[in-house]
């Protein structure tokens, strides 16, 4: 019956490894963040219910050599951005009133998203993003009598034209 051979159990690797990870510091959670629209910021700090640390990318270049070598290339920075965000609506309509002159009176918002970790004395991470000229498109709403313990929430798209990392 074959057996194996040199294997050895080597725990102090994985208490390396552990010690590393810790000495990096706390874990950043997806709910420690705060975003604020321009002009509803007593709104928006507060119901903005999800989003996302906007994309940031290039576009990428497609060339060819001999022998159809291909080769991709960083191109130009990509500066805008579709972001998912979700509100929550409270019974006055704060957030509907918000969304609708955003949208119908064609407005072009800055937005600020950053990140609010507990555990920072000022309670501001270095993890903040400025999105520039941003519009809205929102998505239909379900309501529904069976669906009594639900909140409305209302949720789009956030398109931003020019993203400040400030990382």
């Amino acid at each position: 019956m074959p057996k194996i051979t040199g294997s050895v159990g080597n725990t102090s690797m994985f208490r390396t490894q552990y010690n590393k990870m810790v000495a990096k510091g706390e874990g950043l959670i997806g709910t420690d963040f705060k975003m604020s629209i321009e002009g509803y910021e007593d709104v928006s700090e507060i119901l903005v219910q999800a989003a996302q640390l906007p994309p940031m990318n290039r576009e990428m270049i497609e060339t060819y050599g001999p022998l159809g070598v291909r080769f991709l290339q960083a191109g130009n920075y990509n500066n805008a951005a579709e972001i998912p965000i979700t509100f929550k609506e409270v019974i006055k309509g704060d957030v509907y009133r918000m969304i609708r002159d955003w949208i119908v009176n064609k407005r072009y918002l800055k937005v600020r998203l950053v990140m609010t970790p507990e555990s920072l004395p000022s309670g501001v991470a270095p993890l903040t993003f400025t999105l520039h000229d941003c519009w809205l498109n929102l998505d239909g709403v379900d309501l529904s009598v069976e669906d009594r313990a639900a909140i409305v929430k209302p949720a789009g798209t956030l398109m931003a034209n020019f993203i400040d990392p400030e990382v």
